[in-house]
């Protein structure tokens, strides 16, 4: 029934009569579109829809302010645009707060390990930098191997492969987190996260001991 009606057709019935149809047949529409804009700031699918999920509630709050100057469509895409830079900033604020306030712990306790807890954090952010540019199969056999220790001998098992397979696997995964870290740390900035390569990056935000000795 609303199908055939234009963004704008919907947007006037909807401030007019605010009858939810009209701003339904608006998010069926634009919510996939929303999601993947959100895809790429979000750490997990779960997330990426709540974030779309909030996109349509500032713009329910906000339409009334849309005066047609520009299509619907745009006008959505600056409103997401501008809410994922927001989310972005607050993240790497609440990340900056968080290790400033264990840094001045740290000091205040008198904790003899001070530097070397800001060189393993340094590490840990240079690991997340690195990870991304493993694939998710890469980098679940390297939490597998080093973080859960699993035996290579039972990796292959569960893989159903053969164990030179699995040995030259892990090889392979190694040789390209060690580039990846050291490529990270010199250019000391954040890399670009890939679509569908966030698997370690969400579920296992420190890598232990081994895997960060495994790089340097």
């Amino acid at each position: 029934m609303y199908a055939t009606l234009t963004d704008e057709v919907l947007i006037q019935a909807f401030l007019e009569t605010r009858k939810p149809h009209f701003f339904d047949e608006l998010y069926r529409r634009y919510f996939n579109r929303v999601l993947r804009m959100c895809q790429p700031v979000a750490a997990t699918t779960f997330e990426a829809e709540d974030m779309a999920q909030e996109v349509f509630l500032k713009v329910l709050a906000r339409l009334d302010s849309f005066g047609g100057r520009a299509q619907f469509a745009t006008w959505l895409r600056v409103i997401t645009r501008n809410y994922c830079s927001d989310q972005l900033r607050n993240a790497t604020k609440a990340e900056q707060r968080f290790n400033e306030y264990a840094a001045f712990q740290l000091k205040e306790e008198g904790i003899s390990g001070y530097d070397d807890y800001m060189q393993q954090e340094e590490q840990a952010r240079y690991l997340d930098r690195a990870l991304v540019y493993l694939t998710p199969k890469e980098q679940q056999l390297l939490y597998t191997r080093y973080h859960l220790q699993l035996p290579v001998e039972q990796i292959a098992l569960q893989e159903k492969c053969k164990l030179s397979t699995i040995k030259m696997r892990l090889s392979r995964a190694r040789m390209r987190l060690r580039t990846a870290y050291m490529q990270a740390a010199n250019r000391d900035k954040p890399a670009v996260r890939r679509a569908g390569q966030s698997y370690m990056l969400v579920n296992y935000r420190r890598l232990n001991d081994s895997l960060a000795a495994m790089v340097n």
